[in-house]
């Protein structure tokens, strides 16, 4: 029972994770390639979609032998916190840029 809820617990937080990813990639969107090019505006489906493609073209898989489950928790944790960080990190430096226009 429990590696079930680990597992539903990964996908939740894989889902909200590329959500924010989503939600990132419409606003940097909207800001330089709708109001700099013209573009047409992204919807948050088509964001999450992309998402989606960009992760599974760029996955780096690194095999780095037996890990003990602390490892593994620490290594998941990390990884996740990285997403978020980096996330917010970009539309930052997005909002930021756009005062430059």
């Amino acid at each position: 029972m429990t590696s079930f809820l680990l597992f539903a617990l990964l996908m939740a937080v894989s889902v909200a994770t590329t959500l924010l990813k989503a939600f990132v990639l419409t606003k940097l969107w909207s800001w330089y390639l709708v109001a700099g090019l013209g573009f047409p505006a992204l919807s948050m489906g088509v964001a999450f979609g992309l998402s989606l493609i960009v992760s599974f073209l760029t996955l780096q898989y690194r095999h780095e032998g037996q890990k003990s489950a602390a490892e593994q928790a620490e290594s998941i944790v990390c990884n996740v916190v990285f997403s978020i960080v980096y996330a917010l990190t970009l539309l930052l430096v997005g909002w930021i840029g756009t005062s430059f226009l």
